[in-house]
């Protein structure tokens, strides 16, 4: 079964962390030239149709770079291929997000 996953992450110093794994191989970008807890409303907009992607970020294109895969090894094959959606703080038991456990802000669609 498989278990991709989409994150999209601020990180306590400010940056914004994206990443998406794409079975085999994973793509992201961190931004660090401005900071995302500032206050301010920031946009994020995300499209992939096959390969192609495009990251815009406070509506600038952000380049997409292969990234190291986080792996599945602590996961029980009950918890692979789930279908779930984590947004906000949602304390999980995915290793892989072990570094993202809390939230305290806004988001809005």
């Amino acid at each position: 079964r498989r278990s991709y996953y989409l994150l999209v992450a601020l990180t306590s110093e400010g940056e914004l962390v994206f990443e998406e794994d794409r079975e085999g191989s994973a793509l992201g970008a961190r931004i660090k030239d401005r900071n995302f807890l500032n206050g301010a409303r920031h946009s994020v907009y995300y499209q992939r149709t096959g390969d192609n992607a495009v990251l815009m970020v406070d509506r600038e294109e952000v380049p997409l770079a292969p990234i190291l895969v986080l792996t599945l090894t602590d996961l029980t094959s009950s918890d692979k291929g789930a279908n779930e959606v984590q947004v906000g703080g949602l304390n999980t038991s995915d290793p892989r997000f072990t570094a993202y456990k809390s939230y305290s802000g806004c988001l809005s669609s």
